[in-house]
């Protein structure tokens, strides 16, 4: 009996492709220093700029799934503090169905669409305001 080859095809993904080759460059980085430098300035300010008080009306006047808002803050006390790493995290502000809201954040090398869908849900009411400043009325849409 005789056996045919059969070439594998490969799958583009594109979830999965930044984590094929940059896995070579990450380990040449200086990681211990960059966290050491976060460490230092635990009240380091946003690298993009400040998102405005967020109020009843604009989150009723934004579209049902919308991203509305976005930014990136350092992994740190007085950042966007999640695990502690020290890294750069994007996070995403987005509007639901049910007129409700949440924030998704992740890598920052991560695309907005990308957090949207498989980022880590922001649960701490200090890190929801520090990303989006809200009224206490748009805040208590907030889906957690």
């Amino acid at each position: 009996m005789a056996t045919k080859k059969v070439a594998k095809k490969e799958v583009k993904d594109p979830y999965w492709d930044d984590f094929k080759e940059p896995l070579k460059e990450e380990v040449k980085k200086p990681v211990k220093k960059e966290i050491k430098k976060a460490v230092k300035k635990p009240t380091e300010k946003p690298v993009e700029k400040e998102v405005e008080l967020l109020t009843i009306e604009k989150l009723n006047a934004l579209p049902r799934h919308e991203i509305f808002a976005s930014g990136t803050l350092r992994d740190i006390p007085g950042g966007l503090y999640m695990s502690g790493g020290g890294e750069i995290l994007r996070w995403i502000a987005k509007k639901g169905g049910a007129n409700d809201w949440a924030i998704y954040c992740h890598r920052a090398s991560w695309t907005k669409e990308r957090i949207a869908a498989n980022g880590d849900k922001v649960t701490m009411r200090e890190n929801i305001m520090r990303c989006v400043p809200c009224t206490e009325e748009v805040f208590n849409r907030y889906r957690y």
